[in-house]
């Protein structure tokens, strides 16, 4: 989880140094970061599934 979070916040640097314009860095997110998000969603499923995270400092955040 926490590598496919890295991965994520480092697209916006490297967006910016490119010298992307707020459009160009939406859809840049969207294809390098989009994919990344929706295997975290699906994570967070299973661990609220599984009854693992609601219970912890992250579970509680997110249900937030």
């Amino acid at each position: 989880m926490l590598e496919q979070l890295r991965e994520v916040y480092k697209n916006d640097p490297l967006a910016r140094e490119q010298g992307m314009s707020p459009g160009q860095r939406l859809h840049f997110h969207q294809v390098e970061s989009g994919p990344r998000m929706k295997d975290l969603e699906t994570w967070f499923k299973k661990q609220f599934a599984e009854g693992r995270e609601p219970k912890s400092g992250l579970g509680e955040a997110i249900l937030i």
